[in-house]
């Protein structure tokens, strides 16, 4: 044996002993004196690979299939090496290449199977991994793959064979939560954490779990414990500001992920932070921290964040908020996607609807009354709901037919919708969380429409929006994808069945005017901030309520915006900040301690304004330039209030000091408001329903 072949000889005998060190500084040693020694790189790769660094365990297994072309090992774990390295489109051709030279091989099935299904392509994936298990049936890295592309039974295959099998319990856990079965996922994440207490993502997504679920404590248990598993991780401290700001705590949250950014750069900190920021009402600072999140990462969901934050800031023009929605669709849509053709339609129009708010949320109930009360249309939900409730019980007792999108890719969910027949698409609030507008990218249905969005879609593939005359007058100069379809009215609402009876007016005890606003903070910028001042330096005994869940009993928020007013020339014993509350009827029995509501802009309130005026509190509001700045004006106009709608800043002051100085008037309007709005198109379920029938069978042409 030669010299070379001895040392490579023993270099191999001390990898497969797992003596790493030694077998790297062997192998070392034959490329010392042969640099063309394929194995050696080969094999060198690999090590570098188990330690982490994929980068160079790409650079040495690329440098040994050049120079030993056609191994199908080589190409297999060159395709691992870069799919550890984030390039899994790479990842899938070397891995093809291997399959191509090695048809039968279970393992490089299974990789190639892993490696399609991280890029979405579902089919393909379950077709590698189905070929890997029929040739090894007990090799439960395939029954894995084959699990991750949606069938749970293999994933129980696998533990079956392994019991211990950790990621299999992982995984089956995570499809269990997108089936919305969360009591069978708690088992599942439990299991895994009984093999191994210290797994992070057991602990991490068990986490994510719970705090779905609202129990935010055991939540912050299990982020806690995986924070103390990898000190300093970005990932680890920003789910503990995921914790902070879903208990309202979001000073607590900033300095969670300022703390994981200090350490590196972090995409999903980066949005957290976003997040934060945009809740705190300091929108500009949070489109910078999105920008971020998008430079690092390419998570579609970041970038609607991104749209979403830019709708608070009045500084951002049309042009630009419709330029960002373009590069949204140019960044994240597939190319080349055709919509299915138009199908006669005989009978009822076959409607899809897609939303993540088929629940007690306020889309879910501005759209509940068109479920209960369509008959001219059959209604197919497409449900990403992992938390039902009792509202979606009621969405899913009147809807012709009921598909979870849980854990199903924008593709298969598309897909699904064609093999349904659908006519029409309507994609509900789809740039909002939880809610999938690439769906409509990957042509789901011939027809595509936009309803409850708060702006443009973006997309080519998204035929309407839906609006109406208010929203979106003649020559609006919003700039959208769609076509516009205005309804007779846009909004509809459920009055509350909880709400307390309306009080008297509160002024006429107290001697002075209170203001409210129960939006959330984000809507509370700085151009907000000081066009109010403006109204209580009118009226100089006047106080402004803030209320919005539990964020305003945050230290650091109250000091935000007493700091904020102060600067307008607002004391700050001129706010009354309130929390803890949280249940709806509480928040209702609150508005009768108000006098007037305020509407910020250029983001107008809507479920708030809504219920303001249940509670006999009219509100003034800022007619503005795009959709959501109309929707005060929207909602007013149905209930023929124009006269509470401003024209500009002016105007909007004018207004609230006049009808704060106008007892008879409030007066008036507290004992008529709720009754006005029953009566109203805006109460009217089943005539709105019609209207939105009407519109779908125009929109199908």
């Amino acid at each position: 044996m030669s010299g070379i072949a001895a040392v490579f000889a023993r270099a191999l005998a001390a990898h497969q002993a797992g003596r790493l060190a030694e077998a790297e500084a062997l192998y070392r040693q034959v490329l010392a004196a042969d640099p063309r020694h394929a194995e050696s790189l080969r094999l060198l790769g690999l090590i570098a690979l188990a330690s982490g660094a994929n980068d160079a365990a790409v650079a040495l297994i690329s440098e040994a299939a050049r120079l030993a072309p056609g191994n199908p090992d080589t190409e297999s774990q060159l395709g691992l090496a870069l799919k550890a390295s984030g390039r899994a489109e790479e990842a899938s051709v070397r891995l093809e290449a291997a399959r191509r030279l090695a048809p039968a091989d279970p393992g490089i099935l299974c990789n190639l199977s892993g490696a399609l299904n991280e890029l979405g392509r579902r089919a393909e994936a379950r077709m590698r991994a189905r070929q890997s298990v029929a040739l090894v049936p007990a090799l439960t890295e395939s029954l894995l793959n084959l699990g991750n592309t949606g069938d749970a039974s293999s994933y129980r295959r696998a533990i079956q064979v392994r019991p211990d099998y950790l990621d299999a319990w992982i995984n089956l856990a995570n499809l269990q939560v997108a089936a919305g079965d969360t009591d069978a996922a708690r088992v599942s994440y439990l299991q895994a954490l009984a093999i191994n207490p210290n797994s992070i993502a057991a602990l991490t997504n068990l986490g994510a779990m719970l705090l779905d679920l609202d129990k935010i404590e055991a939540a912050r248990l299990c982020y806690r414990r995986a924070a103390i598993l990898t000190p300093g991780e970005p990932g680890a401290l920003g789910n503990l500001g995921l914790a902070a700001k879903a208990e309202g705590k979001l000073g607590q949250a900033i300095a969670w992920h300022r703390r994981g950014l200090a350490v590196r750069r972090d995409a999903n900190a980066w949005n957290g932070l976003g997040n934060v920021l945009q809740g705190m009402g300091d929108g500009r600072a949070a489109v910078a921290a999105y920008r971020e999140a998008i430079a690092l990462g390419a998570s579609p969901s970041w970038h609607s964040n991104l749209l979403f934050c830019l709708c608070y800031d009045p500084a951002v023009t049309n042009e630009a908020l419709f330029g960002e929605a373009l590069a949204w669709a140019e960044r994240h849509g597939p190319r080349g996607r055709r919509k299915p053709a138009a199908r006669g339609v005989s009978g009822r129009l076959k409607v899809g609807v897609l939303s993540g708010d088929l629940r007690d949320h306020p889309v879910g109930r501005n759209v509940l009354g068109i479920f209960e009360h369509h008959r001219d249309v059959a209604l197919h939900a497409y449900a990403e709901v992992v938390r039902g409730d009792a509202m979606t019980d009621r969405f899913r007792a009147h809807a012709d037919g009921w598909t979870t999108t849980m854990g199903r890719s924008d593709e298969e969910v598309a897909e699904g919708m064609r093999r349904d027949g659908l006519d029409v698409l309507v994609v509900l609030a789809g740039h909002t969380a939880k809610n999938r507008p690439l769906v409509a990218a990957w042509g789901g249905a011939p027809v595509q429409v936009s309803f409850h969005d708060l702006t443009t879609s973006g997309l080519s593939s998204m035929d309407w929006w839906v609006t109406d005359g208010v929203l979106h007058p003649e020559g609006t100069r919003e700039r959208f994808t769609e076509k516009l379809w205005r309804l007779p009215h846009f909004y509809l609402h459920r009055p509350p069945e909880e709400a307390p009876a309306v009080g008297p007016l509160p002024s006429e005890g107290r001697g002075r005017v209170t203001f409210v606003s129960c939006n959330n903070p984000a809507k509370l910028t700085a151009e907000v901030v000081r066009l109010w001042s403006r109204v209580l330096t009118a009226i100089p005994n006047a106080k402004l309520m803030l209320k919005y869940v539990d964020w305003f009993s945050d230290p650091v928020v109250r000091k935000r915006y007493s700091a904020m007013f102060e600067a307008s020339g607002v004391d700050a014993d001129r706010l009354d900040f309130r929390g803890r509350d949280l249940r709806r009827v509480d928040q209702l029995a609150l508005l009768n301690e108000a006098d007037i509501a305020l509407d910020p802009f250029p983001f107008n309130g809507s479920t708030t304004t809504f219920e303001a005026l249940w509670m006999g509190v009219p509100v003034v509001t800022l007619a503005g330039q795009r959709f959501v700045g109309r929707v005060g004006a929207s909602v007013l106009s149905a209930l023929n209030l124009e006269e509470l709608v401003a024209s500009d800043e002016e105007d909007y002051v004018a207004k609230a000091v006049a009808l704060a100085e106008d007892k008879i008037r409030l007066s008036g309007l507290r004992r008529t408001l709720r009754q006005r709005l029953a009566a109203s198109p805006l109460c009217d379920a089943p005539g709105y329903t019609r209207s939105v029938e009407t519109a779908l069978r125009g929109m199908a042409g």
